[in-house]
């Protein structure tokens, strides 16, 4: 690779990034750590999303059913503090 392909990042049209919605459900819930959004957790969590460990856990108030979010303790071991 010569480089003549790369291109300098534009603060204007910035690359777009899908999260999976475990991690919207999650953050309802707890404060997801910074380590979690890195390339490599982010590939984790979506590629092995239903492996990882799970917990339920009641968001809002008016929930009577709760809903399935990351297990924040658990996967610190996986992705660090």
């Amino acid at each position: 690779m010569d480089g003549g392909s790369l291109t300098l990042p534009d603060a204007k049209n910035p690359a777009a990034i899908n999260f999976p919605q475990i991690v919207f459900d999650t953050e309802t819930v707890c404060v997801i750590p910074l380590s979690f959004f890195t390339s490599s957790a982010l590939c984790t969590i979506i590629d092995k999303g239903p492996l990882l460990s799970f917990k339920r856990a009641n968001s809002l108030l008016t929930q009577t059913k709760g809903n399935m979010v990351l297990d924040i303790k658990s996967l610190n071991s996986i992705f660090g503090d």
